[in-house]
């Protein structure tokens, strides 16, 4: 919308998020499975192949030419036209920060109520900056895996993340919550 025109290059394959974050143009994107559909936008020319997604994604902009950048991949060149302002795109990816379990709650029927405290860190101080919808990756402990959850609350100076988890049998993250979990322990 603000006329901003940036170049990426695409090797083949690459999804247009991959291949623009490889290039240092971090641009918003959640869950990167087109289920969030914080990377929706509208290509404007080119032909691409779309890998599968949610169509529930698209919202209200599903039509000709909206696409889920995460699960587009382009096969010529594309135009892209993005729906906020260059000031949303970053220079580099977020930062991974540890945090705190202050509170775990069961709430209602497989539904927990997490709350998060970060810890400090020297660019972010204690500040947990992020927009309505966005999703926090969440990694097990004593693991590599990660899962993707929307913040429950909002960007806070605090530093508080809350979540509210809806847990399913068989879950990597939801047997750490059930089985495992406990106030103090730390997050990444």
């Amino acid at each position: 919308p603000d006329g901003v025109v940036t170049a990426v290059n695409s090797p083949p394959g690459q999804t247009v998020v991959d291949a623009a974050a490889a290039e240092s143009v971090v641009r918003p994107s959640l869950c990167g499975q087109g289920a969030g559909g914080a990377c929706l936008a509208t290509v404007t020319e080119g032909r691409y192949a779309s890998l599968p997604s949610s169509p529930d994604a698209m919202g209200p902009m599903a039509g000709e030419g909206a696409a889920l950048l995460c699960c587009t991949v382009p096969t010529e060149d594309l135009r892209i036209d993005l729906p906020y302002d260059q000031g949303r795109i970053v220079s580099s990816a977020p930062a991974k920060r540890t945090a705190t379990i202050t509170a775990l709650e069961s709430v209602g029927h497989d539904v927990v109520r997490l709350v998060l405290a970060l810890d400090a860190d020297d660019i972010h101080g204690s500040a947990a900056e992020f927009d309505p919808g966005q999703f926090v990756q969440l990694q097990v402990p004593g693991g590599e895996d990660l899962r993707a959850y929307s913040l429950a609350n909002v960007g806070n100076w605090d530093g508080e993340l809350e979540f509210y988890i809806h847990v399913l049998p068989k879950g990597v993250f939801s047997d750490y919550l059930r089985d495992r979990a406990s106030v103090g322990d730390t997050l990444t």
